[in-house]
């Protein structure tokens, strides 16, 4: 998740808005391509579509490779190691920084028990058409993380990392067995929203396609044969707010779209859910009067989460169901809550606070099971991005 700074939110959506003017502009036809990563060498472009240029179209899906699978392909539901998934405890992943700004990867459980990094080792990169220049993904080239999401399974763990300046791919990796793939084009910036299909065979996420974050659409990767496909042309997504919730057979993804933000107090995004086909790229409207930030949604849409501001300083969380249109019901109000955060499992989230009582930089975490169980999360101070995988069971 991302480190819910609060002064950065009218920034956020500044820059959210700033995107969605780029967005606008019309797909002529041709292929997208990929801004090059300036290494000290002369640029040399690559286009982000790996098949024929955009016809209005999605791109039509590399079939699946039928040889040898990868080792660190999620198994479907096969049990890990011989475990089967209920018996696994809960497990928290977070990025840290060190003082030169090098960013680990860590995983432990929520009483910080367990403890270890995950490195960028052993990361395959057979996606076609990748831009040679960025850095290959490893511990020494990563510069950031900007997003982290489990798989249902709990065994693999997507993150978003940039090896460049404007850059950014999404990789998947194996939390037990180490190594693992990078599962997206690499010469773009993929926006800090991801979320796994039900079944762990797909990765949602967003993609500029045009330089600085511009022009951004859906794309969506089989993580079994590493092929992705731009699902949205022109989708005008706003990215630094979208959130994505794939339903529960992986046919669609619901998508967040910010439209605008209220001019007077208490400064509240109004937000337009869509209903992306992923095999067609048609995007019917939900629903459009969602006033709050959309911090996620359960993938039958029988619960929509959303921030709202406080005259205070705090924000209250609230829930409300689509497919049931149900009333609003605040599950969390208090001057020290700050954001929630979806997992794989419907009706668990990751809440965060803000513990410095205005004075500065100081989060704590909390697992919610509605209808109210929680669990305190234990991690170092310095934590961002974390992400949660909670067993259905317990």
């Amino acid at each position: 998740m991302n480190r819910p700074l609060r002064p950065v939110l009218f920034a956020l959506a500044a820059l959210a808005a700033g995107c969605g003017s780029s967005s606008n502009a019309a797909d002529a036809g041709g292929p997208d391509v990929l801004t090059p990563v300036d290494s000290g060498t002369p640029d040399v472009p690559t286009p982000v579509d790996s098949g024929t240029p955009d016809s209005g179209t999605p791109d039509v899906p590399t079939p699946v490779d039928n040889g040898t699978p990868d080792v660190f392909i999620p198994d479907a539901g096969t049990p890990d190691s011989g475990t089967p998934p209920q018996a696994r405890p809960m497990r928290v992943a977070y990025v840290q920084y060190d003082a030169s700004g090098r960013p680990s990867l860590w995983v432990q459980q929520p009483d910080a028990t367990g403890r270890r990094q995950l490195h960028f080792t052993g990361i395959v990169d057979d996606v076609p058409a990748q831009d040679p220049n960025a850095p290959t993904v490893t511990d020494e080239h990563v510069r950031s993380v900007h997003r982290l999401a489990w798989s249902p399974d709990g065994v693999h763990l997507a993150a978003i990392v940039s090896t460049a300046i404007d850059q950014s791919e999404v990789v998947v990796l194996d939390a037990d067995a180490g190594g693992g793939a990078v599962v997206s084009a690499n010469g773009q910036y993929v926006m800090p929203a991801l979320d796994w299909s039900a079944d762990g065979g797909k990765l949602a996420y967003v993609m500029a396609t045009q330089p600085h974050a511009g022009a951004l659409d859906l794309f969506v990767t089989d993580t079994r044969s590493h092929r992705w496909t731009r699902v949205t042309t022109g989708a005008n997504l706003r990215g630094l707010g979208v959130q994505l919730r794939f339903v529960p057979d992986a046919a669609a993804v619901v998508v967040s779209r910010v439209e605008d933000q209220g001019t007077s107090a208490p400064w509240d995004w109004h937000q337009t859910l869509l209903r992306v086909d992923v095999a067609t790229g048609a995007r019917p409207t939900v629903e459009s009067a969602f006033t709050g930030r959309v911090d996620g949604m359960s993938r039958d849409l029988s619960a929509v989460y959303m921030v709202r501001n406080r005259a205070d300083g705090g924000h209250a969380l609230v829930a409300r169901g689509v497919a049931t249109s149900s009333a609003d019901a605040t599950l969390v109000d208090d001057a020290a809550f700050s954001s929630a955060d979806v997992t794989p499992r419907d009706g668990t989230l990751l809440l965060t606070h803000d513990a410095s009582g205005g004075a500065g930089s100081a989060w704590t975490y909390r697992v919610l099971r509605l209808p109210d169980v929680t669990t305190r999360v234990d991690v170092p101070a310095a934590a961002e991005r974390l992400a949660v995988w909670a067993d259905p069971d317990r």
